[in-house]
């Protein structure tokens, strides 16, 4: 399993973090898998910069190639990860909570 860190413009941000928008369309030239993470920095085009927000997802559902989608375009099916989009419930702080939570890899919190 991947974790892919992406751009999201401001107003698509919003309803991920509302929990209105549950699917993400992407260009698939990362070979996003189902069990994937995405990690969705939000990007202000207007000033091409980072707010510094950012939420998390796993993958669970992947469909491309057919309903006339284009060849190079998924649909991707997403769940919010173990409430780590809340800021105050990532548990890369806590010692004990290593091995559990999705944003910690390779000794460090990948939000840091």
């Amino acid at each position: 399993m991947k974790i892919h860190t992406l751009k999201t413009w401001p107003e698509v941000f919003g309803d991920l973090e509302q929990g209105l928008k549950t699917f993400d369309v992407r260009r698939n030239d990362r070979n996003f898998k189902v069990g994937d993470t995405l990690v969705l920095q939000e990007f202000d085009p207007s000033d091409e910069t980072y707010t510094g927000e950012m939420l998390s997802f796993e993958i669970t559902y992947i469909l491309q190639g057919v309903f006339g989608l284009p060849k190079d375009l998924c649909v991707m099916s997403i769940r919010p990860l173990n409430d780590v989009n809340r800021p105050d419930a990532c548990t890369c702080q806590l010692e004990e909570a290593y091995q559990c939570c999705p944003l910690f890899k390779d000794g460090k919190c990948v939000t840091e």
